[in-house]
């Protein structure tokens, strides 16, 4: 498989594989979206809450908040030695205390761990009125996001096969231009396409066509993918956490099939000795 980087940054990423399939394409993207582990905020424990928002509101909207963490410092809960009763090596603590007419932010809460902290300071979590006050805490964990959208780190994740466009015997009416809804033809000394990768495969073009001069396909082996991170991670820690989590289950897939071809062969062995 080749990869070329389009578009990158900490938050999206633009990609064209070619010589893959769009089964190995898929399983990327949902390795990405579920089983990518990632820190948020498991449940909370309410000691005062006067504001408008009943505490599982207040649970649902922290639980959302993409914190950043050092996920290699942090273990799952399943797999911890506590049992996932909770314990530094599976959980932080982060409190919040506010009161008074105000608006409380995700910047405002208070991680017990330096490196746990929300990916953006600047997410409404409750207004509150004079007198109102909140006082919580909340414990973050792994999780993925298998199990709730709160551990899923692609926030935007997809693929389409790369356009083709064939054009040949164009007699220059232009009537595909005008029914591109993207505007991507242009006509000059001959038709051409501006860009190819933002063609949507709509095939308006071709249907106005009544010469059969325009052909839209696709190239079978290569497609764009598309990534954005919710802020937890870069968008390239995120691809090889991704590529990673699919090589541990190819891995696991493996040896399962040799353990059952080890037993099969062993029967066969018996089989043979009782005849």
């Amino acid at each position: 498989m080749k990869i070329e980087v389009l578009k990158l940054s900490d938050e999206k990423g633009r990609f064209l594989l070619r010589e893959t399939s769009s089964a190995f394409v898929n399983a990327i993207r949902r390795s990405a979206m579920a089983e990518v582990p990632k820190m948020a905020v498991d449940y909370i424990n309410v000691y005062d809450n006067t504001s408008s928002l009943y505490d599982e509101i207040l649970a649902s909207r922290i639980g959302l908040i993409p914190l950043t963490a050092d996920l290699n410092s942090f273990i799952l809960p399943e797999e911890c030695e506590c049992g996932g009763e909770g314990c530094p090596s599976c959980q932080v603590s982060l409190t919040l205390t506010a009161e008074g007419a105000k608006m409380v932010y995700s910047g405002d809460l208070f991680s017990m761990d330096p490196s746990i902290q929300p990916s953006f300071p600047d997410i409404p979590i409750v207004k509150l009125a004079d007198g109102q006050r909140v006082m919580i805490e909340a414990v973050a964990r792994l999780g993925t996001g298998k199990k709730h959208a709160k551990w899923q780190p692609a926030v935007a994740c997809g693929y389409k096969n790369m356009p083709k466009i064939t054009i040949k015997d164009c007699d220059k009416c232009g009537k595909c231009i005008d029914e591109c809804p993207k505007q991507l033809l242009s006509l000059n000394k001959e038709l051409k396409v501006k860009d190819l990768m933002e063609c949507s495969l709509c095939g308006l073009c071709e249907k106005a066509c009544a010469l059969g001069a325009i052909e839209v396909g696709v190239e079978e082996d290569a497609f764009i993918f598309v990534v954005e991170s919710d802020g937890s991670m870069p968008v390239v820690e995120l691809m090889i956490r991704s590529a990673e989590e699919l090589g541990k289950k190819v891995l696991e897939l493996k040896e399962d099939l040799e353990s059952i071809q080890k037993d099969a062969g062993v029967a066969e062995i018996g089989q043979r000795r009782r005849t």
